[in-house]
């Protein structure tokens, strides 16, 4: 197994325990360990803008609570948005993305 050694600012370190801990995980070490590991097994890009992209559900779950939180403009969630949402979700999975 590789060694890995980084040094991180005290703000960076504080945010990463938390999400560690968010995540389920008992260190940050075993956190970035499981970010790299995703990272590496990673085979596809969507193209996806860095900051819309996520490794697993804690992951997703923070980023859709942050946006939650934010006030922005956002979409109208109508019948119309959820059928192609859905029809765009059963065309990518057909594709076995």
């Amino acid at each position: 197994m590789t060694r890995l050694n980084i040094q991180l600012t005290e703000e960076v370190s504080e945010r990463l325990t938390a999400r560690a801990a968010r995540s389920g995980h008992s260190s940050v070490e075993e956190y970035i360990q499981d970010l790299l590991s995703a990272e590496a097994e990673e085979t596809e890009d969507y193209g996806a803008p860095s900051h819309l992209t996520f490794h697993d559900d804690a992951e997703l779950k923070e980023m859709l609570l942050a946006r939650v939180r934010t006030p922005a403009d956002g979409i109208e969630a109508t019948p119309a948005y959820w059928e192609e949402f859905q029809r765009k979700v059963e065309e990518r999975h057909g594709k076995g993305e």
